[in-house]
């Protein structure tokens, strides 16, 4: 076998496995997007009903557990290093500080509770708490 023909196969093996690589990134890719479409569809059916039926203090109560969800969410990233640490907690020290001192987001996420569902969030304002 020709050099040249080793250098073919050795190019050819380098581009199938950049290839596989290449799908199971995309694969992760299109997965994530999946589950971001679906929280979007329910989230837009969940907003719909309750426009519909419940009244405007069950509204409100939606969009702060909504935010709660969000926060917990990202601080969930932060717990798991996903994201870089200081300026997470740059960006969100005031507003995650904000929520604890807001008696609607208190009493509406039940964070004083061992119910509370937030825990995340919890955690990351009890650590820069003591901090």
């Amino acid at each position: 076998m020709k050099i040249t023909d080793w250098i073919a196969v050795v190019l050819s093996t380098i581009s199938v496995i950049v290839s596989i690589i290449t799908w199971i990134k995309t694969d992760k890719k299109t997965n994530a997007q999946i589950e971001i479409e679906i929280k979007k569809m329910i989230d837009e059916k969940k907003q719909a009903f309750i426009n519909k039926v419940l009244g405007e203090k069950m509204i409100t109560n939606y969009l702060i557990e909504e935010e709660l969800n969000a926060y917990d969410k990202a601080c969930a990233l932060y717990r798991d290093n996903k994201v870089d640490k200081e300026r997470f907690k740059k960006d969100y020290y005031n507003e995650i500080t904000n929520i604890f001192e807001n008696e609607n987001f208190v009493s509406v996420g039940k964070l004083n509770e061992k119910s509370c569902k937030y825990n995340n969030l919890i955690d990351i304002y009890e650590e820069w708490k003591i901090q």
